[in-house]
C-alpha cells in the first residue's frame, strides 16, 4: 500500500488529536520523526480490516512489545553497519 493510498484510509477516529496528519507529515512520521503509538494502530487497522479482533489484538501485542522495546532502549539493527535512511529502499538479507 503506498503512503498516499494509506492517507486516504486513514480518519480522524484513528488519532489522539481527532484529526488525519497532512500527507507530508504523515510521510515524516512514518520515517520516524514523531513517530506515536496513535499512528502504530492506524496502520494496523488499516492493513487488516476485516481482521478477527482476536488476531488483531495479538498483532497488536505484538507490535506494543517491539514498540516499547524501541521508547526505551533504541538500538539499531545487529549487525548493521549504518542506520539507512528512511526514504532509501532496504536491500533483502536471505
Amino acid at each position: 500500500m503506498s503512503v498516499m493510498e494509506l492517507h486516504q484510509r486513514l480518519t480522524p477516529d484513528h488519532f489522539v488529536a481527532e484529526s488525519v496528519p497532512e500527507l507530508r507529515q504523515l510521510r515524516d512520521l512514518l520515517a520516524g520523526e514523531g513517530l506515536g503509538w496513535d499512528l502504530v494502530e492506524a496502520v494496523a487497522d488499516v492493513c487488516f480490516p476485516h481482521e478477527p479482533s482476536d488476531r488483531t489484538g495479538q498483532r497488536l501485542e505484538q507490535a506494543r512489545a517491539l514498540w516499547d522495546r524501541a521508547q526505551s532502549s533504541p538500538t539499531p539493527p545487529e549487525g548493521a553497519q549504518e542506520l539507512a535512511l528512511a526514504r532509501e529502499p532496504l536491500p533483502v538479507v536471505r
